[in-house]
């Protein structure tokens, strides 16, 4: 369902200089949205925020009428302006988008720079949560702000259909796994990271965030739901006029008191340690291939491709399966897929050939064994022969 916008055009005179700079304001329930792109990217920005702000709460169950006023959100055409922008108030403006937090709810205001990488998505995703948090929470735990807000890096907006689409971000899973293995959880306190403030978060960056992320993950999705009810009842014993300090102390008192401090932690390490990582089941399915296993191999490719679907090895492998069941249309399509996403070109080009001759389409069949050549004729030109003269004989 599309939100109601209402979009205003606003001329505004550059300090010390004769040129204007024309800006876009698109209202929503929410947000108001500076924009110096168009009157669309206001549009589009606005209410890409207000359904992400729907998708955060539907975790954090706020009520919207509290909030002082609507977020204000700035988005620039260029990185230059940007940085210029930005350079007001910080020493180090971050790629894409950064949120700028004040007492003053009236100076806070999301910043960034249109793009439509998925590096800025992230960005989006992730300090738009920061926002939405500390609107209504101004000082919230750190461990549940980064955390949460790794947590959603992953989430994008369909504007086709003004939908949201959720994938867990698992970025940080194999370096908590690297420390599960290193021994590194015996010598955590979970209660450091509860009671973690700003110099200690900053002193431990490296360790901070993937273990942040952990935690939420592991409350989140935890099968023992006594853990996942500690998680709602840290959001719900937060107070909108505490500290960081405070907050950190009503977390502890009114959740996690009531949980062993060795029993977390041990069922964190074993949460971690048995979570599986898009390369681990990439791993195992090209094991089963190879050991002729096909089923148990498709269903580690599937299962990597529900974690990641941006890479090309699964579609690739997914592709030889079907092949090698002669459901050759299936195997087009992976393939076809897997040479999108970056995969070698002579081999993947080798495999639809031999996929379009076994399909007796040897029309094209020909055409993708002439490319395979062209691009590497040292590696293929022999199997390509021996195809070619089955071709002639076949057609």
């Amino acid at each position: 369902m599309k939100r109601t916008v209402l979009v205003c055009v606003a001329l505004l005179l550059a300090a010390g200089t004769a040129t204007a700079d024309t800006t876009f304001t698109a209202n929503t329930a929410y947000y108001q949205v500076t924009s110096h792109v168009s009157e669309e990217h206001a549009t589009a920005v606005a209410e890409e925020l207000t359904a992400l702000f729907d998708f955060f709460n539907s975790y954090f169950h706020f009520e919207p009428t509290e909030l002082e006023q609507a977020l204000q959100v700035r988005v620039f055409a260029d990185r230059d302006a940007y940085h210029d922008y930005i350079s007001r108030f910080i020493d180090r403006p971050g790629e894409d988008f950064v949120y700028l937090h004040y007492s003053d709810p009236s100076r806070s205001q999301l910043v960034g720079v249109a793009d439509d990488t998925s590096q800025n998505r992230t960005a989006l995703s992730h300090q738009g949560f920061i926002q939405f948090l500390r609107s209504f929470i101004p000082h919230p735990p750190l461990w549940m702000r980064e955390g949460f807000a790794v947590y959603f890096e992953s989430v994008r907006y369909d504007p086709e259909f003004a939908t949201i689409s959720y994938r867990e971000n698992l970025a940080w899973l194999e370096t908590l796994k690297a420390e599960a293995e290193a021994g590194l959880f015996r010598e955590l306190d979970p209660e450091d990271i509860l009671h973690m403030d700003t110099r200690q978060a900053q002193e431990q960056l490296e360790q901070f965030y993937p273990r942040a992320w952990g935690l939420v993950s592991f409350l989140l999705h935890s099968p023992v739901r006594e853990y996942n009810r500690l998680m709602w009842d840290a959001i719900s014993s937060l107070d909108r006029h505490a500290s960081l300090e405070e907050n950190n102390q009503r977390v502890v008192e009114r959740s996690f008191r009531w949980v062993n401090s060795d029993t977390l932690k041990e069922d964190l390490q074993f949460y971690i340690e048995t979570r599986q990582t898009f390369r681990g089941l990439v791993q195992e399915g090209i094991e089963y291939y190879a050991d002729g296993q096909h089923e148990r191999a498709e269903q580690r490719f599937i299962q990597a491709l529900n974690l990641q679907d941006s890479n090309y090895i699964p579609f690739y492998y997914l592709g030889l399966i079907n092949y090698t069941r002669g459901n050759y249309t299936l195997a087009d399509f992976y393939y076809g897929t897997a040479l999108d996403l970056g995969a070698e070109q002579a081999l993947t080009l080798y495999a639809l050939g031999v996929n379009a001759y076994a399909d007796q389409r040897f029309e094209e069949a020909v055409e993708l064994l002439n490319s395979t050549l062209e691009l590497d004729p040292e590696q293929y030109q022999d199997k390509v022969d021996l195809l070619m003269a089955r071709i002639q004989e076949e057609a």
